[in-house]
């Protein structure tokens, strides 16, 4: 499972902040990336006709700030990769003539 790093500063924990986090994990997980994700999300809000094109253009410029708060982290807290191939690599040195 892939994660993201949470943010040091506890102001950049807002509750959409918190929403967008936990969504962002559960996509990047799916194999989507943050840019993916937030083309999903300006899909959505181009569906809601209620919202005028000016109206639209300022939830875009919300979301576009708050993914941009986002980083993903490079190794996964999950990832057994380096644990597992130091293992096969301790195996093969115990075959081995």
């Amino acid at each position: 499972m892939k994660n993201l790093i949470a943010p040091s500063d506890k102001k950049c924990l807002t509750t959409p902040d918190i929403i967008l986090w936990d969504y962002a994990e559960i996509l990047i997980n799916q194999h989507c990336s943050l840019s993916d994700m937030k083309q999903r999300i300006y899909a959505k809000i181009n569906k809601i006709q209620n919202l005028s094109s000016n109206d639209k253009k300022a939830r875009k410029r919300q979301i576009r700030s708050l993914i941009s708060k986002l980083k993903e982290a490079s190794e996964s807290d999950w990832d057994l990769s380096p644990l597992i191939t130091k293992k096969l690599g301790n195996i093969d040195s115990d075959i081995s003539p």
